[in-house]
């Protein structure tokens, strides 16, 4: 039987929690700051949100901060990003729930923003990075408890070129090129390193600030 958890980290090639191995994969800290934004004289709470990693349960309370900021009036949303990526599915729902706030949501990076948090970063309203940060794309793999017959472990590289696809097709939609211009850059479990230099001239970022 073939365990995993499907994610998108800085460190790997191949990710579902681990590094080919089912050892511990230790991370930086990610830091989301929610700031809403002030409207008529009347000020929403605002308070910053701290996630070690994009998981289910960080991005579950990610999700109710955004939904309490806009019931408290707030018109456009910024989420400050320090992030080495994490799971793709965690980073998918938060993707959907930006999307149906109905507000903007500004993303500022000062740090990493890489793996998942791409995907997310090319979600926002706008796409701003400070000098001192970087950028990093490459594909999922499989990680933690491996196990099974061939075929499973077949079923596991189709299910890993699929997730590949939608990551690359959602990025390159954003940024406007065919997506085999992303493709060719991840392929064959390469990393794509972008400078915030870099990353506006590739169309991945509006802005350095």
């Amino acid at each position: 039987m073939l365990k995993h958890l499907v994610s998108f980290a800085v460190g790997c090639s191949v990710f579902l929690s681990g590094c080919g191995t089912a050892k511990a994969y230790a991370t930086p800290a990610t830091t989301v700051e929610v700031i809403e934004s002030r409207d008529a004289g009347h000020t929403p709470p605002s308070q910053p949100f701290v996630l070690e990693e994009i998981n289910a349960f960080s991005i579950e309370a990610l999700i109710e901060e955004l939904d309490s900021a806009v019931k408290a009036g707030a018109k456009s949303i910024t989420l400050k990003i320090n992030s080495p990526g994490g799971s793709v599915f965690a980073g998918f729902e938060l993707v959907r729930k930006m999307e149906e706030l109905g507000v903007p949501v500004h993303c500022k990076v000062d740090g990493a923003v890489a793996s998942m948090a791409v995907y997310v970063l090319e979600s926002c309203t706008t796409r701003t990075m400070t000098k001192r940060s970087f950028m990093m794309l490459h594909g999922p793999g499989a990680y933690g408890e491996m196990g099974g017959q061939a075929h499973e472990f077949a079923n596991m590289a189709e299910f890993l070129r699929i997730l590949q696809a939608a990551y690359v097709a959602h990025i390159a939609d954003r940024v406007g090129v065919d997506p085999a211009v992303i493709q060719a850059k991840i392929d064959g479990g390469r990393e794509w390193w972008l400078t915030p230099q870099e990353a506006l001239a590739a169309k991945l970022i509006d802005a350095v600030k």
